[in-house]
């Protein structure tokens, strides 16, 4: 027997499967059985593709991990009431630092990557394009599932479902707070490393006494 663990929006759920059981047919009775019929599965990062799936069994594709993450094609993917709550560098995330250039607007970021808009359309676009995180764990991505992501004290960014599996040790937070608060050590933060590019928090602070700080 091989146990499969299925996630659900918060809803976990393990299902004993024989090994000569077709995938297809353990799919199809899970949407029954939770009563939606638009669903699709992600099992190691990957959609699986139920077309593909008619021949084969549960020991052709669950080699490793046997935890499938559950999504609803029916769920709102995203909110038109967007609102800019943090400037952020659209390749690493991060806090960025805003430039006025005659008419052009430039985002120069803590990890030197630089982007130049010429008009502020194309800055708030480039703005939306940053809400669509990607999980370090599953892969999913911010917004095709719901809108919780957080943020954990070992530096991964986790969506609402991995968050379950994850270390109980770590400290997570909601993402948003990784702009003001430090992961590590729960606390606000309180100045700038200029030679480390990184905000600090009070304790953060006692490991950069020699640096340029602000």
């Amino acid at each position: 027997m091989v146990k499969l663990k299925f996630y659900y929006m918060n809803i976990k759920q393990e299902k004993s499967c024989k090994k000569d059981e077709y995938v297809r047919d353990i799919l199809d009775n899970y949407a029954k059985q939770i009563k939606k019929d638009k669903l699709y599965f992600m099992y190691n990062g990957k959609v699986l593709d139920l077309k593909k799936l008619n021949e084969k069994k549960v020991k052709d594709i669950f080699k490793s991990q046997k935890i499938i993450y559950v999504f609803d094609f029916n769920i709102k993917k995203e909110n038109n009431n967007w609102k800019l709550n943090n400037i952020v560098c659209p390749e690493c995330k991060n806090l960025s630092i805003i430039k006025y250039n005659d008419d052009n607007i430039s985002l120069d970021c803590f990890n030197k990557h630089s982007f130049e808009y010429l008009t502020v359309s194309d800055f708030i676009e480039g703005q939306k394009y940053c809400k669509f995180l990607k999980c370090d764990l599953c892969k999913n991505i911010k917004n095709i599932y719901k809108d919780n992501f957080y943020i954990c004290s070992c530096r991964k960014q986790l969506c609402s479902l991995c968050i379950l599996n994850h270390d109980k040790t770590h400290n997570i937070k909601e993402y948003e707070k990784k702009f003001n608060c430090c992961c590590e050590h729960e606390q606000i933060y309180i100045s700038y490393c200029y030679t480390c590019n990184l905000n600090l928090c009070s304790i953060c602070e006692n490991k950069h006494t020699n640096h340029k700080r602000k």
